[in-house]
């Protein structure tokens, strides 16, 4: 039995429920952005938050490195960045 996406598995869905409510403290408007604006599935960035970025950068560098944001998503991802680099750093701590 295959599961086409990584949350329909149970056990996964669990660890996707737990992490991404502890990653939601950690980066809270980034992963906002990520999830509202640009459609980003909460187990991508519960995959990407596996190497526990320190910053915002860090996370949507391995978004953009396991393949999970598109060139044009990543674009978007740095314009918001540039915006809301405060944010960025309020949310880090």
């Amino acid at each position: 039995m295959g599961f086409s996406n990584l949350s329909e598995s149970p056990a996964i869905s669990l660890v996707l429920l737990f992490n991404t409510s502890a990653m939601m403290t950690k980066f809270p408007s980034l992963i906002h952005f990520l999830q509202k604006e640009l459609a980003i599935p909460a187990d991508s960035i519960a995959l990407a938050l596996r190497d526990k970025p320190s910053h915002g950068h860090q996370l949507i560098m391995t978004l953009w490195q396991y393949g999970l944001v598109t060139k044009e998503q990543l674009e978007h991802l740095f314009d918001w960045l540039d915006s809301n680099t405060f944010l960025d750093v309020v949310d880090s701590f």
